[in-house]
């Protein structure tokens, strides 16, 4: 480590990183989408590894990054919680996902359907096309088949729930570790804690976009792709900004990886009992979610962004502090 503050050693890091992370990506959605292939098309090697394989470019990034910047691979992030930051944030993403769905059923952005006779019928549709695809003649399939796995499916939304924010966090480790342990401290140090952020958010925000536009539209939820697009974009940026401030706050990978996933293990989940979501408006892609996001993104930007204690191995040694007053 004793090399990064040699001149444009840190740069050269954060160019690779970039490139990997950020450039290659988007080489590889446009390339899907020129050849018409969708992430969810399981018969195109291409399609899975968009799916799996970037998921940890920004983690594989950091690693190459680290590498060829001679960085080594102190102040990772992997230190736990406090468990009462824990339990914080484990209830506040889960609070704005069912927010989102208040403010939804609140201004009329979309028909409450508790039945989820909406999706069941959607999946139904979808489930058939699936199996005719695939040879299957419906005809032989057991009475009741078809009903009894879209069942199966809604009932499974609900372990979701419970168990997805405590194995999200760890497999959000490919962004995390990537984004926040590795772009978001070195960025902090040359342009400041609140800055740093903002850039990490608009990145990665763009990265999501272009992610959604070769994703299977059935997953959607009744949302055209340019909504979903924007919409995974917008909210990218705001949950980078709380990210980045958790991670420069308590120093951990794990924190802010669980900000995400609690968020995103109950924001599908309750799109399903909407019916009818108006484009643009209704959760989980519209501005029903950017209005609760955007407001604890503000009260982040205006609070406290010095660490909970002393977490100076999360820098990079011998650089320069960071600038106290940011923005």
């Amino acid at each position: 480590m004793g090399s990064m503050n040699k001149k444009n050693s840190l740069p050269l890091g954060l160019v690779v990183y970039l490139a990997v992370a950020f450039i290659l990506p988007l080489w590889l959605v446009f390339q899907m989408k020129s050849q018409g292939v969708a992430s969810g098309d399981s018969a195109n090697p291409m399609a899975g590894f968009l799916v799996v394989g970037l998921s940890f470019l920004p983690a594989i990034a950091a690693v190459i990054a680290r590498l060829v910047g001679k960085e080594g691979f102190g102040g990772a992030g992997f230190k736990w919680m406090p468990g009462k930051v824990f339990w914080g944030l484990f209830l506040g993403g889960i609070g704005i996902a069912w927010l989102a769905f208040a403010f939804t059923a609140l201004f009329g952005w979309a028909e409450i359907d508790l039945e989820m006779t909406a999706w069941k019928a959607e999946m139904t549709i979808a489930l058939k096309a699936a199996m005719a695809a695939q040879g299957v003649s419906l005809s032989d399939l057991p009475p009741g088949f078809i009903e009894k796995q879209v069942g199966t499916t809604a009932g499974a939304q609900w372990i979701t729930m419970a168990v997805g924010p405590f194995i999200g966090m760890f497999l959000a480790i490919g962004s995390t570790y990537g984004w926040y342990a590795y772009f978001l401290p070195r960025m902090a140090v040359r342009v400041g804690r609140r800055k740093a952020a903002i850039a990490v958010g608009v990145l990665a925000g763009v990265a999501a976009s272009f992610m959604v536009m070769v994703a299977p539209e059935a997953q959607f939820m009744g949302h055209s792709v340019e909504e979903v697009a924007l919409g995974s974009g917008i909210q990218t940026i705001f949950l980078a900004i709380i990210g980045s401030w958790v991670f420069l706050r308590w120093g951990s990978i794990w924190a802010t990886g669980l900000v995400g996933a609690s968020l995103g293990s109950h924001l599908a989940p309750t799109g399903l009992y909407l019916a009818n979501p108006e484009s643009g408006m209704a959760t989980p892609f519209g501005l029903a979610l950017w209005i609760p996001l955007a407001v604890v993104s503000f009260f982040v930007l205006k609070g406290d962004w010095s660490p909970w204690e002393d977490k100076t191995e999360l820098l990079i040694e011998d650089a320069p502090p960071i600038p106290a007053k940011d923005l």
